[in-house]
């Protein structure tokens, strides 16, 4: 399998983290080649009153994401 990165370090890590499914991406549970070596998880699209301003959930779904990805 070949992981992309610049650096051997980056490399490793990427393969550790495809070995033990750690990256938020529902092809996790089907393959585990390069194409699920990334974190695409995103919230559905969605329709908001403008004047209630941006919802905060959408705030809190990416800080819960980046914490994730930072304690991985």
């Amino acid at each position: 399998m070949r992981i992309r990165g610049e650096y051997r370090r980056e490399r490793d890590y990427r393969e550790w983290v495809l070995d033990h499914n750690l990256f938020l991406n529902p092809m996790n549970d089907f393959d585990s080649s390069n194409i699920v070596a990334h974190d695409p998880l995103v919230l559905p699209d969605m329709i908001v009153d403008i004047e209630k301003g941006f919802p905060k959930f959408i705030s809190y779904f990416n800080q819960i994401k980046q914490e994730y990805i930072a304690y991985r």
